[in-house]
């Protein structure tokens, strides 16, 4: 359960998905409020403090095929919604209207809610204030300057044992491999693991980090460095660097199966 203030759009029965979310339930009867059923969605995903919520079936790709009334999710939202239709047209009229949209995060679909995110980041697991953050960032930005010595130093250890293959298969180049270096050791840090020995330092990983850096920008990559050690003591985040590594994507704005509790 997420504790704080929920915001709610002005107009919020105005909006358009609203009102088509509204006209598609009345087609099928006149008592239905959509306004009042499409709020009390909206509360239930505060409750829940999630944005996206998991689907427990694979999803083929046209949700008026999908057996929603197989999914815990859709009886989790017509609970709340005390909904005494059909079991999961809720949610494909949700969806018809552009209320509720499926998202795929990583090989996972689920449901987010139009807007909700937006007015409501306070309430996700993994946010952190931006008074926090400032915090954390000038942290971080203190210890960054002690990071590249130490990286070009593990480099050279590394090196020394003959555990560089990128190098020397033409893969990358040694700035790059510092710098992949350096991402695992900020990484490392944000999640709170102590230090790593040389032979931890594989290839497998050196590989991803070196990817991440190629991708991202550094403004990008301190922002989930910080989002990291936010959230350090949240037990619903995965802080493991291979994984953060894998879906970096996914802790630039907390958002994603990294970010949902099991």
């Amino acid at each position: 359960m997420s504790t704080g203030f929920i915001k709610v759009p002005i107009g919020f029965a105005r909006r358009a998905d609203v009102r088509l979310f509204t006209r598609q339930l009345q087609a099928v009867s006149d008592r239905w409020d959509g306004a009042a059923i499409a709020f009390h969605i909206w509360m239930e995903f505060a409750e829940v403090g999630m944005d996206w919520r998991p689907l427990r079936l694979p999803f083929a790709g046209d949700p008026e095929e999908h057996d929603w009334a197989q999914e815990e999710v859709t009886f989790l939202i017509e609970s709340a919604a005390n909904w005494k239709g059909a079991p999961g047209h809720l949610i494909r009229a949700g969806i018809g209207a552009g209320l509720l949209k499926i998202e795929k995060r990583g090989d996972v679909a689920g449901l987010v809610l139009n807007g909700f995110a937006e007015f409501n980041e306070h309430l996700l697991p993994g946010y952190v204030s931006m008074q926090k953050k400032g915090g954390i960032a000038a942290g971080e930005a203190r210890r960054r300057k002690a990071d590249g010595p130490a990286a070009r130093q593990q480099r050279q250890m590394i090196e020394t044992n003959g555990e560089l293959p990128l190098v020397i298969r033409g893969e990358a180049t040694t700035p790059e491999v510092e710098a992949g270096i350096q991402l695992i050791m900020q990484i490392d840090r944000a999640c709170g693991r102590g230090a790593r020995l040389t032979s931890e330092y594989d290839d497998g990983l050196v590989t991803l980090a070196v990817g991440v850096t190629r991708i991202f920008t550094g403004e990008q990559i301190e922002d989930a460095l910080v989002t990291l050690a936010g959230a350090r003591e949240n037990p619903a985040i995965i802080k493991r660097t291979d994984f953060v590594l894998e879906h970096f994507a996914e802790y630039l704005h907390a958002r994603g199966t990294a970010f949902q509790t099991p």
